[in-house]
């Protein structure tokens, strides 16, 4: 079934073609990047991000043929996660 993002016309993880003409390279949002609200007022990270929302966004990537990754994230940012993300 589509995600709650697919249904609103965005694509799950913010999955995307790096330019129209591109079939190879990709881009997409952290496993576990908040939605901002703008309605809400800013607040400090919450919880670390839990293993199975990394696996459901994993497991997304290898839905649409992705078989690398390129991990951009800094140290802080790889300290958001339960589990280390880089082996």
């Amino acid at each position: 079934p589509p995600s709650a993002a697919e249904t609103k016309g965005r694509s799950r993880f913010n999955f995307l073609a790096a330019s129209a003409r591109d079939d190879i390279v990709f881009g997409s949002e952290r496993p576990g990047q908040p939605r901002p609200n703008p309605n809400a007022p800013s607040t400090p990270r919450g919880p670390l991000v839990a293993s199975h929302v990394v696996d459901q966004w994993s497991a997304h990537m290898k839905s649409k043929g992705i078989k690398r990754v390129l991990c951009l994230l800094v140290e802080s940012e790889l300290a958001f996660y339960a589990e280390p993300l880089l082996g």
